[in-house]
């Protein structure tokens, strides 16, 4: 998938695509959102954003900045906005997404979109609201009822959770859970510095490199969904070798702290 971060996923999106970025930082957040919504965007697309508003100040201020066809282009009805606090506490019922209420909610927005354009390109994080509030049961299952969504209409979709990639506990099943739902799974960090680190940490702890683990990983049962290698190669450590996983993260952040520390410096 090429080696030039989260961009290189997220570029010129197909129509049943769904993403899911992992992020600690806003400003990682909103940039990948933009470029998801915003790279190679046709006048034959739409765009819906289902973000918190402070989420959606940054991004509209971001695509402003960027040029005067995006500038124009958001003072149409190519983009619409919805809050996702306001959207999301419109079909839930008892801590649960109500199906039925959901779709009557979405699909309008969905089919609205779809009236003026051949395809959509939509941003989401109702889920990630349930997420940090503890709710996981129903994130998963509004994902499903976006899965099922995607089957009938022709959009691609990007969902964010903040998810610390390389947090030991996220590996006791939080992140095969989102890989269960998303076609593309985006951490946080740069792809290729998170490949030398995983690389060098794996190579310090067991004395094998990334290179050498690929034929094991291969042969491994793991989620079907698209990632780096040295995201798939954390998974295989973390069901394989769990005593070790804690030594091989703590190396691969410690690695990675060292080199955005070093491109700090240069510039």
């Amino acid at each position: 998938m090429g080696k030039t971060g989260y961009k290189e996923f997220l570029s010129r999106p197909a129509t049943g695509n769904h993403f899911v970025q992992v992020y600690q930082d806003d400003d990682l957040l909103v940039d990948a959102v933009c470029h998801f919504i915003s790279d190679e965007l046709k006048p034959t697309e739409g765009v819906v954003v289902i973000a918190t508003p402070e989420h959606q100040d940054a991004i509209i201020a971001q695509l402003s900045a960027q040029s005067e066809a995006l500038n124009q282009a958001l003072q149409s009805d190519q983009f619409v906005f919805h809050n996702a606090e306001t959207l999301l506490s419109s079909f839930m019922v008892d801590g649960m997404p109500d199906r039925e209420k959901c779709f009557s909610v979405i699909i309008p927005i969905l089919e609205q979109a779809a009236q003026k354009y051949q395809t959509v390109r939509a941003f989401g994080e109702m889920v990630d609201i349930l997420w940090q509030a503890g709710h996981k049961n129903a994130a998963s299952t509004l994902e499903k009822y976006w899965n099922e969504l995607i089957q009938k209409h022709a959009f691609s979709l990007l969902c964010a959770y903040r998810v610390d990639n390389l947090d030991p506990t996220a590996y006791y099943g939080d992140i095969e859970c989102l890989c269960a739902t998303h076609t593309h799974f985006i951490p946080a960090q740069d792809f290729d510095q998170l490949e030398k680190a995983v690389s060098k940490a794996s190579e310090n702890v067991m004395g094998v490199s990334l290179s050498g683990m690929m034929g094991s990983i291969a042969k491994f049962p793991h989620p079907t969904t698209i990632m780096p290698a040295a995201q798939a190669s954390l998974l295989y450590i973390s069901k394989t070798m769990p005593v070790t996983t804690d030594y091989i993260l703590t190396q691969v952040r410690s690695h990675l702290t060292k080199a955005a520390n070093q491109i700090s410096k240069q510039a």
